[in-house]
């Protein structure tokens, strides 16, 4: 019995690195400090800032989940991959549920000097998306705004989550621990913050409150505008992608496309043009 327990326990060891080592040798393909983010991750211990190769820094907190953050922006990007869109450092992005910032930075990243403007109103992940933006000295090209986006100026209350990406402004997006006073504006108004010019690419992910969004802004809103790409919560918020394409389809879009990515968790990406 004492052998077959031994074998067992070295079974388990050898599948577990095996199962670790693909992680491991992407932390040294992307991480300049991948010691010491490999050592926390291996320990179960909080992970450092990722010091990203190219110089980007990445700092995160408690309530993100910074490994499935950096799959789905910088690995597998699911917001712009597959030729959808390329940034420049000329380009204007307006990042509307911008979180910690990890997307604004990896627009950094792709397009040193591109602008791009971050609409983020929960208070945890606008410190550190502020802090993200302090790290990488890129206040004169990035600008972070305190609002949620939605159908009317106001204010509304910012559900509380676990995790800080899941945070929303929508009713029935799950558990409920507390809420959070936040200014509200439309994003007519959004985009009269981010100056006059062309708006190359637009990022919503507000976990479901993408039917507000649309619901309070019309078609000349989106005029501006040449690419959407949009998370719809289709499982906390029935309709949201009828909605939402029927809206872009109203303003003009005439590329739409919808994608289910492998981190969907439900979701599902939705990305249109008008070029």
């Amino acid at each position: 019995m004492g052998v077959e327990t031994e074998s067992f326990s070295a079974s388990v060891k050898n599948r577990r690195k095996r199962l670790s080592l693909p992680k491991l040798i992407r932390f040294v393909r992307y991480f300049s400090n991948w010691p010491e983010v490999w050592s926390a991750y291996r320990n179960r211990q909080p992970l450092p800032a990722f010091q990203v190769r190219g110089g980007i820094i990445l700092a995160h907190g408690v309530g993100d989940d910074p490994l499935y953050l950096f799959r789905e922006i910088f690995e597998r990007r699911e917001y712009i991959g597959g030729g959808f869109y390329t940034p420049k450092p000329e380009h204007v992005v307006v990042d509307v549920g911008a979180n910690n910032g990890f997307f604004a930075m990896y627009l950094r990243w792709r397009a040193p000097g591109i602008r791009v403007y971050c609409f983020e109103p929960g208070a945890d992940a606008l410190r550190r998306l502020r802090e993200n933006i302090a790290l990488n000295r890129c206040g004169a090209s990035v600008t972070a705004y305190p609002y949620a986006i939605a159908d009317l100026n106001g204010t509304g209350s910012l559900l509380q989550q676990t995790e800080s990406m899941r945070r929303s402004l929508a009713i029935g997006s799950g558990e409920i621990t507390g809420g959070d006073r936040v200014e509200t504006i439309t994003l007519a108004r959004a985009l009269e913050l981010c100056g006059p010019g062309r708006i190359n690419l637009l990022k919503i992910d507000i976990e479901g409150g993408e039917i507000e969004l649309v619901s309070g802004a019309e078609p000349k809103t989106w005029a501006r505008v040449d690419r959407v790409v949009a998370e719809i919560h289709e499982r906390k918020r029935p309709g949201a992608g009828r909605i939402f394409s029927a809206a872009l389809a109203a303003a003009g879009f005439r590329q739409l496309e919808t994608i289910w990515p492998p981190s969907n968790d439900g979701c599902q990406i939705m990305r249109a043009s008008r070029l």
